[in-house]
């Protein structure tokens, strides 16, 4: 198993887009948002030259993040399988969103992270953000991907007709979600060294595994710990943790994001 650590658009849009113009099989996207801008309408090009070349192509998008999609129907008329998440407000899953940017390639070669398909200068409006979003993501390879390829799959199954139908829940439940199956913990580990482990999380039955995954390393860090987020408003138990890792010596680093939404402003210091 491999990992490459990328750091902003300047750096995940051209890997991105040299695998998605070697695709031969199949590219599951799955993304809170697409944008309208240069970037988006680039990915948005590559992913109807892969379909038009016979290539599976499936686009999982957020109703709140990205609807309209201004390339909604360039996508479909090329053969791209479009899928919103949880149309509506209050859609059938409530309220709740889909967070996650996933990229799989030919079930060989996965990217996860923080980057959505929209420009780093850029709001999903089109507007200046006043400076450049910073964020991460890595590409990874090896037998990882098929875990981050099976999360991609499982989503899909969810959206489609049917997916609510009480015989369906019941039967995915049994096969893929129960608590104690190892296939909600989709990790590779390699004894004493590094480890490469992809957990996910969703609005269902797994609600807290990475808040779980957190706390565990967390509890086991005995020098450094380094939190980077827009977003920091820790329950009482991460902030517990933290808290109890730096008093036994831990050095402790957060990196926070700050003034994209001024009500997060409040939340964080």
């Amino acid at each position: 198993d491999s990992l490459i650590l990328l750091e902003g658009g300047s750096t995940y849009f051209p890997a991105i887009e040299e695998h998605l113009q070697l695709a031969t099989k199949s590219i599951y996207l799955e993304a809170y948002i697409f944008s309208a801008d240069a970037q988006a309408k680039k990915i948005s090009d590559l992913l109807c030259l892969a379909a038009h070349r016979g290539v599976e192509v499936k686009l999982i998008i957020d109703w709140l993040g990205s609807a309209p999609l201004l390339f909604e129907s360039d996508l479909i008329a090329a053969g791209v399988q479009v899928s919103y998440y949880n149309k509506g407000w209050f859609g059938r899953f409530g309220f709740s969103r889909t967070h996650r940017k996933l990229l799989v390639i030919d079930g060989m070669t996965a990217f996860v992270g923080g980057i959505n398909v929209c420009d780093d200068h850029l709001d999903a409006r089109g507007k200046l953000i006043g400076g450049v979003r910073w964020d991460l993501a890595v590409q990874v390879s090896g037998k990882v991907v098929e875990h981050v390829h099976i999360a991609f799959l499982r989503q899909w199954q969810r959206l489609q007709a049917g997916a609510l139908h009480p015989k369906n829940i019941i039967r995915r439940i049994f096969e893929q979600e129960l608590p104690w199956s190892s296939s909600h913990f989709m990790g590779v580990h390699h004894g004493s060294h590094a480890s490469i482990a992809f957990i996910a999380r969703d609005n269902l039955h797994h609600r807290r595994d990475i808040e779980r995954a957190y706390l565990k390393a967390i509890g086991q860090s005995r020098e450094e710990i380094w939190l980077v987020t827009p977003y920091f408003m820790p329950a009482r138990l991460l902030r517990k943790s933290l808290i109890r890792a730096a008093q036994r010596g831990v050095t402790v680093n957060l990196l926070l994001g700050r003034d994209e939404f001024e009500i997060l402003n409040w939340a964080v210091p």
